[in-house]
């Protein structure tokens, strides 16, 4: 039986003009993991605060981070998952580019947030081993974000 689970993390500092990795899955050995969505979250009330950049990008190191959580969505099942989680990164992972045809970016306004759920069938497969990243770009004229938040369902 397939597993849905969800990862996220909250409280990162986003510094202006900086890129920052919220959260990364790491699809286990021999184990492809599907992206059922993702979405992104800030604690700006400034009108005035320019988009927010924020898209998944394929990984390919850890960068300097800390082992996350893996939470089910179903509490019944208790089955433990391949997929591991990073989060709290002081260095940014190494970047393997984007596949832009399948994860759009999309300009985010930092007083609001933005999910993504993709359709049945049509989800983003990460294959055995492979990381992914849900990552923020702030622009050089943005306000210092102290709240950043983000989350990506799964399935493996």
């Amino acid at each position: 039986m397939s597993k849905i689970g969800f990862t996220q993390d909250k409280s990162e500092v986003l510094a202006t003009g900086s890129t920052l990795t919220i959260v990364q899955l790491v699809a286990g050995t021999n184990h492809a993991i599907k992206i059922i969505g993702w979405g992104v979250g800030f604690n700006s009330v400034a009108a005035a605060d320019e988009p927010i950049l924020c898209r998944l990008r394929i990984q390919t190191s850890a960068g300097t981070s800390s082992a996350g959580t893996i939470e089910q969505q179903d509490r019944q099942h208790t089955a433990t998952f391949d997929t591991t989680a990073r989060f709290d990164f002081t260095a940014e992972p190494t970047d393997g580019g984007d596949l832009v045809d399948v994860w759009p970016t999309k300009m985010v306004h930092p007083s609001s947030g933005y999910e993504l759920w993709y359709p049945e069938g049509k989800e983003p497969k990460i294959a055995s081993a492979e990381r992914i990243g849900l990552q923020v770009i702030s622009g050089v004229l943005a306000t210092s974000l102290d709240e950043v938040s983000g989350f990506i369902f799964f399935e493996e």
